[in-house]
C-alpha cells in the first residue's frame, strides 16, 4: 500500500495500513516506509512499524519500532527504535543505535540529532558514548569516548566534540615539513588524553585543537613506537557493514519482476 500526502512531500508505504481520527493517528505495520521530501534530499525512515501521530502542539510525529534504518544522502542510522519530529526535523535513536556521516561512526546509549535542510547540525549521544573517525581511508582511527558527546556539525562536517564525564580520546596529529618546493604532511604519532571533560576542534576529519579540564593524563608516541595497548577505546568497534548503502523500496523491487 502507498498513500502520499501533502502535496508529495510525505510518502507512506506499509504491508498494512490503520487509521484513526480521535487521537489522530496512522500505522504502517511490516516493511513499513516513511519518506519525506524536503528541498534536494529526502529522508527515508523504515521499521517493522511506523506510528504517524501529532503531539501536544500539532506537530506531527512519526514513531519508528523494530529494526530501524533511516536513510538520506548525507547521514544513515540504525536502531530498535526512533522518534522523529517532522517540524522541528528532530530525530531520536534509542537501543543501541549507530549513527554515520560521512567518515564518522557514533554510537551510544540514545542518540538525539538536529536535522536542519538535510544537513546534521547536532548529535548528542547519551550514555556510553563514542564518536570514532577513520583517517587514511581507514589505516588509523581517531577515537572520542565518554559518558557523553555533544557533536556540533558545520554544513553536515563534524567541527567541535565536547566529551563530557570520564573522558577520552585517541587521535593522531598531523604535521607537516617542507621539502624542496613541497610540503608533505605525515602522521606524527599517537596521542592519548583523559580527563573529566574534553574539548576537541576538528578540520576535515582531523583534530586541530583539543582543551581540557581537570588535571588531564595523557601521552604521546612517536609512529614508530606505538604501544598496541594504546591504539583503541575501551569496546572500540567499526561496524561499516552495518551501515544502509540505500533505502530499502519494497514497492520498486515489487514493481520491477
Amino acid at each position: 500500500m502507498i498513500i502520499t500526502e501533502n502535496k508529495g512531500q510525505l510518502i507512506l508505504v506499509g504491508q498494512r495500513f490503520h487509521t484513526k481520527s480521535i487521537p489522530e493517528e496512522t500505522e504502517l505495520i511490516g516493511k513499513a516506509l516513511v519518506i519525506q521530501t524536503r528541498g534536494s534530499d529526502s529522508l527515508f525512515l523504515q521499521a517493522d512499524t511506523l506510528r504517524l501521530g501529532k503531539d501536544t502542539l500539532q506537530e506531527t510525529i512519526i514513531v519508528a519500532q523494530s529494526q530501524v534504518r533511516a536513510f538520506s544522502k548525507d547521514a544513515q542510522a540504525i536502531g530498535d527504535s526512533a522518534h522523529y519530529n517532522r517540524t522541528t526535523g528532530t530525530l531520536g535513536l534509542f537501543k543501541r543505535p549507530i549513527l554515520w556521516t560521512k567518515n564518522i561512526e557514533l554510537k551510544g546509549d540514545t542518540i538525539l540529532v538536529n536535522i536542519k535542510d538535510s544537513l546534521i547540525e547536532q548529535a548528542f549521544i547519551n550514555s556510553n558514548a563514542t564518536a570514532i573517525l577513520s583517517v587514511d581511508t581507514g589505516d588509523f582511527y581517531n577515537q572520542l569516548a565518554g559518558k557523553h558527546i555533544d557533536a556540533r556539525f558545520i554544513k553536515g562536517e563534524l567541527k567541535i566534540a565536547k566529551v563530557l564525564g570520564q573522558a577520552w580520546t585517541i587521535f593522531y596529529p598531523v604535521e607537516e615539513r617542507r621539502k624542496d618546493s613541497l610540503i608533505i604532511r605525515e602522521r606524527a604519532g599517537l596521542n592519548r588524553l583523559f580527563a573529566s571533560e574534553l574539548h576537541l576542534y576538528l578540520d576535515s576529519g582531523e583534530v586541530s585543537r583539543v582543551t581540557f579540564f581537570d588535571k588531564p593524563e595523557g601521552i604521546f608516541f612517536p609512529m614508530q613506537q606505538i604501544d598496541e595497548k594504546e591504539k583503541f577505546i575501551k569496546g572500540f568497534s567499526w561496524n561499516p557493514m552495518l551501515r544502509p548503502k540505500k533505502p530499502n523500496l519494497p514497492f520498486l523491487v515489487k514493481n520491477s519482476k
